[in-house]
């Protein structure tokens, strides 16, 4: 009989050290190791496929955006693969991102955790018309104490996911590419070591949206330029102080005490520079005493700045200040206890101008 078709199959078992950099002895690094299994399918030798058509393309694009809605209605269905310790922390961040260059984009999913969180990652299968979930992880986050950091970056070529790992007081960072196998990741190029201040051009720090926000299905990120909100990558402060702090203190919290009030556009000594209208109302939280705060931007990034107030609800048009949760607390004295992952400084130049966004909190006294 002849063989027209000949197939080939190959099993692959090897571990990844996702978070293992070589980082001096008695350095806090995060270190999470991960077992992987990959197979690479059999494929026909001599067979030959056309590139989709542009309706054909835009179709299942348009199914894996609904596959991956499915995905961030209930994201606590779909299970972290247990090597990756972490202590949730409760709630659930999205990224889409374009990994596996053929224009369709992968779907990210940040387990917030205290310190670690593990990103899942899902795919479109046309065929079962599915999201499909690697049995792997990649981890995002900062630990409380020691400096050790960890980020998950797009490709700009779409060519996979970078697994980043630095010290929040070195300049020397190290990064992984891993592609996208069907359930696995597979790690195609071991630590490179790079300066966190001047990232490879392919490098893209991903912009995270909380699974209640629609307007991150409107953004692909990777295969293209930076999504809108990234900015320039630099571990260190760079608002009104220049220091190499910590994420957040050794517990992995801060702790804001203060009066909670209403102030307009017009109550702040910036007034608005996009034209807002001066009556336009913020929630503010308004410090016992001036407190430095090191949190993220919209890049993944961190900025240090010295605040002595902080908004608690900003203004939005969707979500007017009358059903703020915050609300109630109003004209009181309070003390919210909130992680990094809960608050972060703004990119653009919003009112109130340069203010630390607590969007959540641990615990409300």
């Amino acid at each position: 009989m002849p063989q027209s078709r000949r197939l080939l199959s190959l099993v692959a078992a090897f571990s990844l050290l996702l978070a293992g950099c070589d980082f001096a002895p008695g350095e806090d690094a995060p270190r999470t190791t991960i077992t992987t299994t990959i197979t690479t399918s059999a494929q026909p030798e001599d067979t030959t496929s056309e590139e989709p058509s542009e309706d054909e393309a835009s179709s299942v694009e348009a199914a894996a955006l609904n596959a991956y809605r499915v995905v961030i209605a209930n994201p606590e269905d779909y299970p972290v693969n247990p090597a990756a310790q972490y202590e949730p922390r409760g709630g659930y961040q999205y990224a889409l991102v374009e990994a596996t260059s053929d224009n369709t984009p992968e779907l990210l999913v940040r387990v917030n955790g205290m310190e670690y969180s593990p990103v899942l990652v899902f795919s479109y299968d046309s065929g079962s018309e599915t999201a499909v979930q690697t049995d792997d992880v990649l981890i995002d986050g900062a630990a409380g104490a020691g400096g050790g950091r960890s980020r998950v970056w797009a490709s700009k070529a779409g060519e996979g996911l970078y697994q980043v790992d630095y010290h929040s007081l070195r300049t020397e960072a190290y990064s992984s590419l891993f592609h996208i196998a069907g359930s696995t990741l597979k790690n195609v190029e071991n630590q490179v070591k790079f300066n966190i201040k001047t990232p490879a051009d392919d490098h893209q720090p991903i912009v995270w949206y909380d699974t209640t926000e629609p307007e991150g299905f409107n953004i692909v990120q990777g295969a293209g330029g930076a999504a809108p909100g990234v900015e320039e990558i630099t571990p260190y402060g760079t608002a009104n102080t220049e220091t190499e702090a910590e994420v957040a203190p050794a517990d992995g919290t801060y702790r804001f005490s203060g009066e909670v009030v209403i102030m307009t556009n017009a109550d702040f000594s910036e007034g608005p520079a996009n034209g807002e209208p001066l009556d336009q109302e913020h929630i503010i939280l308004t410090l016992d005493s001036p407190q430095e705060v090191t949190a993220q931007t919209p890049a993944n990034s961190h900025r240090t700045a010295t605040m002595t107030q902080v908004v608690l609800h900003p203004y939005n048009s969707d979500k007017p200040i009358e059903h703020s949760k915050w609300m109630p607390y109003v004209g009181q004295h309070i003390t919210i206890t909130s992680t990094p992952e809960q608050m972060s400084y703004p990119s653009d130049t919003s009112m109130p101008l340069g203010m630390l966004r607590v969007r959540d909190a641990v615990s409300i006294d």
